[in-house]
């Protein structure tokens, strides 16, 4: 006779499957990405299993889960107790957040760890060549709000209306109008910023907005991005981008610029000369 708890939850094996196929098509995607992927897989899991298992009254022994899901009884057990141990999301991605760049710092080069940190996660601190800043003024007629910015950027170089330095916490404020935005290039942060400004520019407090970032296509955060701009510029080269002592950043890959709003055309125009022009033609 099969078990009831089986019969009852018999696409437990479906849902972990559906996990791990997510998991393993990011591995490649970037060191950091994809083991922070694996982290919070592993949590992900976990609260599946839980959830499979709360509340119902069985004597189902871990052999016969991993009979029944095509995984270890070390691994499941492993992921059930991670779930029992850190069951708020937002606390445990604090801790993955560092584990995954200690890893990703051990994986490309344990013996130079800042050359590693810096080339994986962008320079925190370079500014916009001012050429790219003035043609997206001239699109949008003015730059009301930079939420990823300092005082030097913007007294020296954007000029915006507003500006909310990382001390500010830009995610935490309400963005209006129209907004220039190059985010600050570590993952989280970089999506947490398109995710922010996709809500924003939705709920119509945005606009317009040109968002710079690199060019990493096989990313979510850049999907993400490319599906809810009207086009998109890929530039020609790479952007070398200004520190505040005169030098210049030396970047690993090209740079991307997104358009938000009606005057995709007028955008097409101006930033040709940086690059191709592609139109998003499967945009929300």
């Amino acid at each position: 006779m099969k078990n009831k708890l089986a019969l009852k939850n018999g696409d437990l094996k479906k849902r972990l499957d559906e996990i791990d196929k997510r998991v393993y098509e990011k591995a490649f995607t970037g060191f950091y990405e994809s083991r922070l992927e694996i982290f919070l897989g592993e949590w992900e899991k976990g609260k599946e299993i839980v959830s499979f298992l709360g509340g119902v009254k069985t004597t189902l022994s871990w052999r016969e889960l991993e009979r029944q899901t095509g995984r270890g009884d070390d691994a499941l057990k492993k992921w059930h107790d991670l779930y029992q141990k850190h069951p708020k999301y937002d606390e445990y991605l604090k801790i993955i957040e560092k584990k995954a760049h200690e890893w990703t710092i051990k994986a490309l080069n344990p013996k130079n760890k800042e050359v590693i940190a810096m080339l994986h996660t962008g320079d925190q601190e370079s500014y916009t060549p001012q050429q790219y800043v003035e043609s997206a003024r001239k699109i949008m007629g003015s730059i009301d709000l930079d939420p990823a910015s300092n005082e030097y950027a913007n007294r020296e170089l954007v000029k915006a209306t507003t500006y909310f330095s990382a001390e500010d916490d830009g995610l935490s404020k309400e963005w209006k109008e129209k907004v220039w935005l190059n985010p600050p290039y570590e993952y989280p942060l970089i999506k947490n910023f398109i995710d922010k400004l996709i809500a924003e520019f939705k709920s119509n407090n945005v606009s317009d907005a040109i968002l710079l970032t690199n060019n990493n296509t096989d990313t979510q955060w850049f999907h993400d991005a490319a599906i809810n701009s009207q086009i998109v510029c890929f530039t020609k080269g790479r952007i070398n981008f200004h520190k505040e002592d005169g030098s210049l950043s030396q970047p690993t890959n090209g740079q991307s610029f997104f358009y938000f709003g009606d005057k995709k055309d007028f955008f097409a125009q101006e930033f040709k000369k940086y690059g191709l022009i592609m139109t998003v033609v499967n945009n929300e």
